[in-house]
């Protein structure tokens, strides 16, 4: 199984070994790549291009791009649902959502949100999909059986980073420029708490049993627990942890940051056990968020995640 990482300054994604801890591929063609997920089965990865408004198909066999599809403009997040059959993309230029049907690789429909959307993450259930707004300080709740929007929740200021909790009851959603995580009930579609993070908070992830959040400028994880609600631990990470991805058959998250590597943390010692050079990650002061799927451990952005301003250029995860 690999886990892969979007390089938005060498427009390249990375494949990293999980057994080796090693870059396995290094495939290019892509133009400043943001998020990605994967399909349940692992065998695609789909890639938002920032720049051209494209969202590339990756063959996780081969390690190569096999499609692309046109969505608007700026996509910036990606969410596969636990079907499999479809895909949702923020385009952050057109403050939409592409909908994507998996199966033919096209866009089937395309919902208007807030201003800027970055982090979306869909509910186990498939029911509803939340995009994160970072300039309207908003979240958008989409309801998947007819695309449209049911609620539009007000949230601290920058939200980026979205990830349903384990059992569907919750929504987490980091907003950077406060360095909190903001507690959405999924039943009210309000928010309920706030939880104190680190500085700059940026992508969220699970593993089933907890949440964790990179905290940018903090250089740390903060690990929470989702029933309590609080925070429980926190991991200490290379400098400007970015997004995470998590294999849940393995003991490790995959955090990436904007020092070009890629820091592998064991769960059980809340330790670094290794630092996986990846691209580049050129910096413009602009911003984006990710998730963790590929082996669908994340499943929640990484799941590769998202920061702080729009086209910053940064290093997302998912795992294969």
């Amino acid at each position: 199984m690999s886990v892969y990482v979007a390089n938005s300054g060498s427009n390249t994604v990375s494949a990293i070994d999980q057994t080796t801890n090693s870059v396995v591929a290094t495939i290019p063609g892509f133009f400043t790549p943001q998020q990605l997920d994967a399909t349940p089965d692992g065998t695609r990865v789909y890639v938002a291009n920032l720049a051209n408004g494209t969202v590339s198909v990756i063959d996780t066999a081969a390690n190569a791009i096999v499609g692309t599809i046109a969505v608007g403009g700026g996509p910036n997040g990606i969410v596969i649902d636990r079907t499999g059959a479809r895909g949702y993309v923020t385009n952050s230029t057109d403050g939409t959502v592409s909908v994507l049907d998996l199966t033919s690789d096209t866009v089937i429909a395309t919902v208007r949100v807030g201003i800027n959307p970055v982090g979306v993450d869909v509910t186990p259930n498939n029911q509803f999909v939340y995009v994160a707004n970072q300039i309207s300080n908003t979240v958008s709740v989409i309801r998947t059986s007819d695309y449209a929007i049911v609620a539009t929740i007000p949230v601290d200021v920058t939200p980026i980073g979205v990830r349903v909790a384990p059992g569907g009851a919750y929504v987490y959603v980091t907003t950077r420029a406060l360095g909190v995580v903001d507690i959405i009930s999924v039943t009210s579609n309000t928010v309920v708490g706030t939880l104190p993070t680190g500085i700059a908070p940026i992508g969220v992830a699970t593993d089933g049993v907890q949440v964790f959040v990179a905290n940018e400028v903090s250089g740390s994880v903060s690990v929470i627990n989702p029933i309590s609600n609080q925070l429980v631990s926190t991991i200490a990470t290379n400098a400007f942890p970015q997004y995470i991805a998590i294999d849940a058959s393995t003991r490790y998250l995959y955090v990436s940051t904007r020092t070009n590597v890629v820091s592998v943390i064991d769960r059980q010692s809340n330790r670094i056990v290794a630092s996986v050079p990846v691209g580049d990650q050129f910096m413009r002061p602009r911003r984006m968020q990710g998730k963790a799927p590929a082996s669908k451990a994340d499943k929640g952005t990484g799941s590769l995640a998202a920061s702080a301003e729009p086209a910053r250029r940064r290093n997302r995860p998912t795992c294969s």
